[in-house]
């Protein structure tokens, strides 16, 4: 189903996916943006809604302490933790006449200079530019910031592995391997893309899925991307120079 029409203004800009309008005195043409890819965008175009919002996870842009609050943050609401795309694209494309997106000069759309602090940010530099988190998002503006709708496969399952082995000191880390599988029946790593959250500082965990232990005891890591989240509970214990992880069953949660 077609968006509804965006509101006109008096000059020429990139709004929202796809949509270009553009109003002179003699003239007024608008170009609906929707659900889908355009027509030019290539097949590693990143999709909105397994791509796009993945990234917003991941910087924490949709988190409760940021615009993901109820009433979201400097004029700006998301749904929180991803819950609503269809409101996270219109935010994002639409909300305040498009301004968070440039079509035309995609490398200066708010949703870039912002999260790369380029431009003042109340929540810092949440990635880098150049970064994998920026490129795909940069890569969404130029094909036109469309909204991927049906042609996003959802996912249906979440695969967390944490190498169960014995650690002798000093060395002290391990790396989590996150496997997401989608209804189209492709699987894809994730790892970089997952969210983890601990409850307890036993550990320190990268954003690139790197877990290091800091001190003996146990840690359950919450590992979220999209709408699945898997939780690990480990436990860490000295054996003279080694330190032993010990890995149980996870649970998918749902």
């Amino acid at each position: 189903m077609p968006r509804p029409p965006l509101a006109r203004i008096l000059r020429c800009t990139a709004l929202a996916a796809g949509a270009l309008l553009c109003d002179t005195a003699t003239s007024s043409a608008a170009v609906q943006a929707t659900d889908s890819p355009s027509a030019t965008a290539s097949p590693d175009t990143p999709l909105f809604r397994r791509d796009v919002m993945a990234v917003i996870s991941k910087a924490g842009c949709n988190a409760g302490g940021c615009h993901g609050n109820a009433t979201g943050k400097g004029g700006f609401k998301l749904s929180l933790r991803g819950q609503d795309p269809d409101l996270d694209w219109q935010a994002l494309t639409r909300d305040q006449s498009g301004r968070r997106v440039n079509l035309l000069a995609p490398e200066n759309s708010l949703i870039l200079l912002k999260p790369t602090a380029m431009l003042s940010h109340e929540g810092g530099q949440r990635f880098p530019v150049g970064s994998p988190e920026y490129n795909i998002l940069l890569k969404w503006l130029q094909a036109g910031a469309p909204d991927s709708g049906i042609h996003a496969p959802k996912v249906t399952q979440l695969d967390v592995r944490l190498p169960g082995h014995v650690i002798i000191a000093p060395a002290k880390d391990v790396r989590l391997q996150v496997t997401a599988h989608f209804a189209d029946g492709t699987t894809r790593d994730v790892t970089r893309f997952a969210v983890y959250d601990q409850n307890n500082q036993v550990a320190k965990i990268t954003a690139e899925g790197d877990v290091t232990a800091e001190k003996t005891g146990e840690i359950t890591i919450l590992v979220r991307y999209l709408s699945k989240q898997v939780r690990r509970p480990h436990r860490l214990h000295p054996r003279a120079a080694e330190l032993r992880l010990e890995q149980p069953a996870h649970e998918q949660l749902h």
